[in-house]
């Protein structure tokens, strides 16, 4: 993914308002991460890098990375008790039952 900072802010961390796009990883961008993530001996792991004239540079391994970006609403809802339901459950409770 590549995050964005909010204006005014230099990090991009979604918690802290950056935005999070998906993106393919050119060969060179995978090779690098997955060489950072070797290297410490992870499996999974988030790798940031910035970009520079030589090409990517790994910045900081995560071995515990955020999925936060990566969350999206279920596409089920769940269902919603009928105000009939409520109200009912409501009238007991008053009644001590």
């Amino acid at each position: 993914m590549r995050r964005k900072a909010v204006a005014g802010e230099f990090r991009s961390n979604i918690h802290r308002g950056g935005t999070a796009t998906k993106v393919r990883l050119t060969a060179v961008y995978r090779k690098t991460a997955l060489a950072a993530a070797r290297v410490l001996g992870l499996r999974v792991a988030g790798v940031d890098m910035i970009e520079s004239d030589e090409g990517p540079m790994v910045m900081e391994v995560n071995s515990s990375p955020g999925w936060k970006a990566f969350r999206r609403p279920p596409a089920w809802t769940l269902p919603t008790p009928s105000s009939s339901t409520s109200s009912t459950k409501s009238r007991s409770r008053r009644r001590g039952r």
